[in-house]
């Protein structure tokens, strides 16, 4: 199936939500290996898709879902020529650990208990919230479907764990950089900048990051900038000055950085308001 095939449709949830609908058929794209704050949980309606998470390759064939927890690295591509067909829900780690509070009584942030699930009435539900969105339902049908998508999660896919604080030397300068580069994501940081910052050898900062966070620390930056750069699109700048605000030296560059993440141009991201 050719390229062409390919196609991306992006609506966005009223504020207070802060999340995204994404409805697109992917054929040949392949997500690079990135995190994002935003949490994911996506149906696939045909074909089958392939993701690494967690340490494991994952498969979500036709009728499934999968989940992705914020802030976990993750890839995501095509496991047959023929594609995918997807639609996924992004919310904010924030609203979600709300609306599941307002659930369980609970306000521990919460985790998904598996990768990849067959559950037909999460996947009825999902189907639902998806279409009133892209249909333009008014906005107490689009609230009441999302409650409805969250209640059954919290119910059977969602586990509530506290949020460990980093313990060790090393946990600590990982936390000490990830700190830095959130604060100076538009700025051209060196790994001997960030080593200078926590005393230790640039060698040594790669190293532990990595392991520590699922990422070498420049694509862990990149991502961080993809984030931005989403949110500055959504306000309406153009995508030149959202490229050289969130510390790419050209536009070329940046396009193709933010599609290897998001599996959309910038120019289309912005355009796609719904």
């Amino acid at each position: 199936m050719p390229q062409s095939a390919q196609w991306v449709r992006v609506y966005r949830l009223d504020a207070p939500y802060a999340g995204e609908i994404v409805h697109a058929h992917y054929v040949e794209h392949r997500f690079a290996r990135h995190a994002h704050k935003h949490l994911v949980i996506a149906l696939v309606e045909k074909g089958i898709q392939q993701y690494t998470y967690q340490g494991a390759v994952h498969r979500t064939p036709a009728g499934q879902i999968f989940f992705v927890d914020g802030g976990e690295p993750h890839t995501g591509e095509p496991a047959t020529g023929d594609g995918y067909l997807y639609r996924t829900l992004c919310l904010n780690p924030r609203v979600f650990t709300q609306l599941a509070g307002e659930v369980t009584g609970r306000e521990d942030l919460p985790h998904f208990q598996s990768a990849v699930a067959m559950d037909r009435e999460l996947y009825t539900r999902l189907l639902r919230l998806h279409r009133a969105v892209a249909s333009g339902a008014p906005t107490m049908d689009r609230e009441s479907l999302l409650l409805s998508v969250v209640q059954h999660l919290t119910r059977t896919h969602v586990e509530q764990r506290r949020e460990s604080l980093p313990v060790g030397k090393d946990d600590f300068v990982v936390k000490q950089v990830r700190d830095y580069l959130d604060a100076h994501y538009a700025d051209d940081v060196s790994l001997a900048q960030l080593g200078a910052l926590v005393s230790r050898s640039a060698f040594h900062i790669a190293r532990v990051f990595s392991k520590m966070c699922g990422l070498p620390p420049h694509a862990y930056l990149e991502s961080i900038r993809v984030e931005h750069a989403r949110e500055l699109l959504r306000t309406g700048m153009s995508v030149v000055d959202t490229a050289l605000s969130v510390g790419y030296a050209d536009q070329s560059h940046f396009t193709h950085r933010f599609r290897r993440h998001t599996g959309i141009t910038p120019g289309h991201y912005k355009s796609a308001s719904h």
